[in-house]
C-alpha cells in the first residue's frame, strides 16, 4: 500500500508489483497507514485536519481526526503539511508526527487526542529551512507563481513494546553519530546519543527488543542497517 507521487491516489500493490486498487483521493496526502482490515489513514497536506480515515470496501471517508488550521495555497510559497502516520495496533492508537516541526500528536480510533508533545528540532535547521522558504516564496512571487514545497525533517517514526516513540532527530556523519528522540506517554522526550560510525541513517524500526536502524535502499547509494538492543 502506498501514496502515487503526487498524493492524489491510494495504491494497493499485489504479487508482481501489480496495481490491484486505486482510490482517488479529494486531495493530496503525505502519509498513509493501515489502521484496520478495511480501513486506512491519510494525512492530507492542506486539509482542516490532520487526518482522515478511509473504508475501502465503501470508498468512502469515515472520520476526520485533529483539528488543523487549513494551509491555501497562494502566489508564492507556502510549506504543505507534512504528517508521518504509525499505527500502534497493541493499543490501538494512531501516531501523528509533523515531519518539519516535531509537533507530535497520538489519538484513538474514535479520534480522541491521548497525548500531544514536541520532538526537537535544531535551531540552526529550522533556520535554514526558513531562509531558504523565503528564498522560494520571493521568487515565486516574481514569477506569479504557487509553489507547496514538502520538506522532511523527520523521516520516520517507530514504536517500542512500552509504547514510546523514536524518531532520528540529528545525524552528526563526520563523527559517526546519531541522536534520538524518544516521547513517553506521558508527554516527557528524552535523548540518546548512539555512536553509528558505519549507519548514521534517518530511518528507524523496532523489531522486539532491537532498534534498527537503517537508509533507504532506493534513495541512498550505500544501503546500511545497524542493530542496538532498547536500553
Amino acid at each position: 500500500m502506498g501514496l502515487s507521487s503526487i498524493g492524489r491516489e491510494m495504491l494497493f500493490v499485489g504479487r508482481g508489483d501489480a496495481v490491484m486498487q486505486r482510490v482517488l483521493l479529494p486531495e493530496q496526502a503525505a502519509s498513509i497507514c493501515w489502521v484496520g482490515a478495511s480501513t486506512v489513514a491519510v494525512s492530507p497536506t492542506f486539509a482542516a485536519h490532520r487526518v482522515k480515515l478511509w473504508d475501502l470496501k465503501t470508498g468512502l471517508q469515515v472520520l476526520t481526526i485533529g483539528d488543523e488550521i487549513p494551509i491555501r495555497p497562494h502566489i508564492g510559497a507556502v510549506l504543505a503539511r507534512t504528517i508521518l502516520l504509525h499505527f500502534d495496533s497493541r493499543r490501538e492508537r494512531l501516531v501523528t508526527l509533523d515531519a518539519f516541526s516535531g509537533g507530535l500528536e497520538v489519538f484513538s480510533l474514535a479520534g480522541k487526542l491521548l497525548s500531544r508533545t514536541t520532538l526537537p528540532v535544531p535551531e540552526s535547521e529550522r533556520r535554514s529551512v526558513l531562509d531558504w522558504l523565503a528564498q522560494v516564496d520571493r521568487q515565486a512571487r516574481e514569477r506569479s507563481q504557487v509553489q507547496t514545497p514538502i520538506l522532511y525533517y523527520f523521516s520516520d517514526v517507530a514504536i517500542d513494546e512500552r509504547g514510546d516513540v523514536w524518531a532520528v532527530t540529528e545525524r552528526d556523519r563526520s563523527r559517526g553519530r546519531t541522536t534520538v528522540a524518544v516521547a513517553h506517554e506521558n508527554g516527557k522526550v528524552d535523548l540518546q546519543t548512539y555512536e553509528t560510525p558505519n549507519c548514521c541513517a534517518p530511518l528507524l524500526a523496532v523489531w522486539g527488543d532491537q532498534l534498527v536502524q537503517y537508509s533507504d535502499a532506493v534513495l541512498s547509494s550505500t544501503f546500511c542497517v545497524e542493530e542496538r538492543r532498547i536500553p
